[in-house]
């Protein structure tokens, strides 16, 4: 399988069982256990305006999926990536704090993996080539 093949079926093959039970097994260790929090989260994550059922994945957005939550370590953080980070508590569209833009960061890092030509951003936030 070359390269085109494979990408073309990660765009168009279902979901596996081992991805669906992988994702489950995420929202567990989070502790979300409504089944439309979790599918207004995976929407969120993945940029979907909605999503009626995990079985309507194809394998690359569970892959992308499974991804970024595990580079989630809480709930809170779940919802602050899945939110893009907006809307405090108040619901006033203010920002929640830098911190959401380090773990958005490190959910597409996970999922889309380094992209090349940038300059890595070390704390000292000056680029290291």
């Amino acid at each position: 399988m070359n390269r085109a093949e494979y990408i073309s079926l990660l765009a168009t093959a279902p979901i596996t069982p081992a991805q669906r039970a992988a994702i489950l097994a995420e929202f567990t260790r989070l502790g979300v256990t409504d089944r439309a929090e979790r599918l207004g989260i995976c929407a969120g994550l993945l940029g979907l305006s909605d999503l009626g059922s995990t079985n309507d994945l194809v394998m690359g957005q569970a892959g992308q999926l499974v991804s970024m939550m595990r580079n989630v370590g809480t709930r809170a953080e779940l919802a602050a990536v899945a939110d893009g980070g907006l809307g405090g508590e108040d619901g006033n569209g203010r920002l929640p704090g830098p911190g959401w833009i380090v773990l958005l960061a490190r959910c597409l890092y996970a999922a889309f993996g380094k992209t090349p030509g940038l300059p890595e951003v070390t704390g000292d936030a000056e680029p290291h080539p």
